[in-house]
């Protein structure tokens, strides 16, 4: 139990393409497969599991490993979505939903394409918390991309409440040296990204996520419509 939850980093980098990753991709979309048709059928369940995964992941960084303001806030786009669609619930709030979803279905989608967890081997609690955290945020953004339409109006909200946290993470990174929203450096293609200065690097960014965000409204109106038909 004590080897599940250490704190010592062992240098672990998740092998890209590997079988495991290759079987955890799998799940991912299929699971989307199956959604398509059976969506109202889980929700519940990935509610709970989102649940779980932030007591979880908040009990990591807070009384475990400690709470560090450079990585535990929850600035990271995927972090946000969760906590806006599990706030969207009380609230019955469509819009919250939506923005929540627009963040976490490619967010959650990406995150299992391009893992980046932390630096301990197998097993260990942030392994689950990473993989069951995201796979669960992508499902569930899904199932809300097919029952929820964005008309351009809801599309402007969500931009401006996009544009609200990257200009949030940004000051925070600014402020602690953190890299929410990747907005500081980036964990993959480094050999790409590292050819510019920050500058460039900060527009190149922005403009990635304004691009993912429409390619998600475009998803969203096509599944939506589908599901109406």
């Amino acid at each position: 139990m004590n080897y599940l939850f250490r704190t010592k980093t062992d240098g672990y980098i998740f092998p890209m393409m590997s079988r495991v990753h290759i079987i955890v991709l799998l799940i991912l979309f299929a699971g989307l497969l199956i959604l398509k048709n059976k969506h109202k059928n889980y929700k519940k369940i990935l509610i709970v599991s989102l649940v779980i995964e932030q007591i979880m992941l908040y009990s990591w960084y807070f009384f475990i490993k400690g709470f560090n303001p450079r990585e535990a806030l929850p600035l990271y786009s995927c972090r946000i979505a969760v906590i806006v669609i599990l706030l969207a619930l009380p609230f019955r709030s469509d819009i919250m939903k939506l923005f929540g979803s627009y963040l976490g279905f490619p967010g959650g989608v990406i995150a299992i394409l391009f893992p980046v967890i932390e630096s301990y081997s197998y097993p260990h609690i942030t392994n689950f918390i990473y993989f069951i955290g995201h796979i669960s945020l992508a499902w569930l953004s899904f199932c809300y991309l097919i029952e929820l339409k964005a008309d351009r109006s809801k599309l402007k909200t969500i931009f401006l409440y996009s544009h609200i946290y990257l200009i949030i993470a940004y000051s925070a990174d600014k402020l602690i040296d953190s890299n929410y929203a990747y907005l500081n450096w980036s964990p993959i293609f480094t050999g790409f990204f590292d050819k510019f200065n920050k500058i460039v690097y900060l527009f190149i960014v922005y403009s990635i996520y304004l691009v993912i965000l429409f390619m998600t409204y475009l998803i969203n109106k096509k599944i939506a419509i589908d599901q109406e038909d």
